[in-house]
């Protein structure tokens, strides 16, 4: 016997409700097993998100390290800061803030870059050295004008200086006032910095 002679003669005992009955429950059975297996497949698809998320946040604070060490090699190497503790301008550096105005330009947007130095959330003047150090190429981007910056631009390209090299003025120029307006002095610093601390 066939198949197709199995249902047909299964179709003639059944009564013809009976029958539709039970293609219904086996359709049932179906759309479950379809249905469990699009659960089972966007479980798995919230597993996967879970692990992309935590693989961003490795990759984010893995950058955010690699950002520090950067700028530390950056300040140690750079023509316009001393890298002793605290930081200060080099000659070079006092020159170009001189000839650029920079202390002017940082005090004229003082509010922006006083609130990008406070959202770093520096709880002493180790960290506020750090943290204006950290915002100073945000400051030239967001803070200052066309104006401004295509005027360090020009004078940094007639110098033969990299850009970079103005980044740490403004750091250095934006943490002395910061300090200065909570009445710390630039010598405190070193109080607080971890490699200086005696256990």
């Amino acid at each position: 016997m066939q198949m197709t002679e199995v249902f047909l003669k299964l179709i003639e005992t059944l009564n013809g409700a009976v029958f539709v009955l039970i293609l219904l429950l086996l359709l049932a059975f179906w759309a479950i097993y379809k249905i469990a297996r699009v659960v089972e497949k966007y479980e798995g698809f919230e597993n996967k998100h879970k692990k992309f998320d935590d693989c961003l946040d490795n990759i984010k604070d893995s950058l955010s390290e690699l950002k520090a060490k950067i700028n530390i090699l950056y300040e140690k190497n750079s023509l316009t800061v001393e890298s002793h503790s605290p930081i200060s301008l080099s000659k070079l550096g006092g020159e170009i803030a001189e000839e650029l105005n920079i202390q002017e330009i940082v005090d004229s947007h003082w509010r922006e870059i006083k609130n990008m130095i406070a959202g770093q959330s520096p709880v002493n003047p180790y960290d506020i050295q750090v943290a204006a150090s950290a915002i100073a190429q945000k400051c030239f981007i967001d803070c200052f004008s066309d104006e401004e910056r295509d005027k360090m631009k020009t004078y940094a390209y007639r110098k033969g200086l990299n850009l970079f090299e103005l980044y740490p003025i403004i750091g250095v120029l934006a943490r002395d006032k910061y300090l200065s307006d909570l009445g710390y002095s630039v010598e405190e610093i070193d109080k607080h910095d971890p490699k200086k601390i005696k256990k």
